[in-house]
């Protein structure tokens, strides 16, 4: 019986180690995570960047093509903007997505991945990431935007194509249906 008893206790130490390699990441490893990241500075970076892509294309939208709007048109394209972004922000404020993240993070990683990214980003290579990535984003935010500004045009010439084709196709239909 002791024989047993040993054997089974030397068992479940030599699997510990893998069962506890899949086992979730606590709540608290995922917050130190994420404060090492910078995650919520980088939430709202990113939000303040939308806003100031979404102000240029409203603008060079509205302005017919070439962003030229007299005060007044400016300042409604601009309150009304603030307005959507401010929603936004609301919607996607730190306090209301950490906890949404956090359970994410759990059934995404496991504990010894969530340990593993920490030390990362405690090295200098993980902070070089932390500290540079908003950059990489602004300029991959900048370089989508211009790639787009080029087919605009083209865009909303296939949009005016879907809006007749449909409007054609709903008469059509309501006509069939009426004879």
């Amino acid at each position: 019986m002791k024989v047993r008893f040993a054997l089974v206790m030397s068992l479940a130490l030599i699997a510990l180690p893998a069962w506890s390699a899949d086992a979730p990441p606590s709540d608290a490893s995922i917050h130190k995570l994420m404060e090492v990241t910078q995650a919520q500075k980088m939430s709202e970076n990113i939000m303040a960047q939308m806003r100031e892509v979404m102000l240029r294309s409203a603008k060079q939208a509205l302005g017919n093509g070439n962003g030229d709007l007299d005060p007044k048109e400016q300042e409604i394209v601009t309150r009304s903007v603030t307005q959507l972004t401010d929603l936004l922000t609301k919607q996607v404020a730190w306090k209301e997505l950490e906890p949404s993240l956090t359970d994410i993070y759990k059934k995404t990683f496991t504990q010894k991945e969530v340990d593993d990214l920490t030390a990362f980003y405690l090295t200098p290579s993980g902070k070089a990431v932390i500290e540079k990535m908003p950059l990489v984003v602004q300029q991959s935010m900048a370089m989508g935007e211009s790639k787009v500004k080029g087919i605009v045009p083209q865009l909303q010439q296939i949009n005016e194509n879907m809006v007749k084709e449909l409007t054609a196709y709903r008469k059509s239909k309501d006509a069939s249906k009426q004879g």
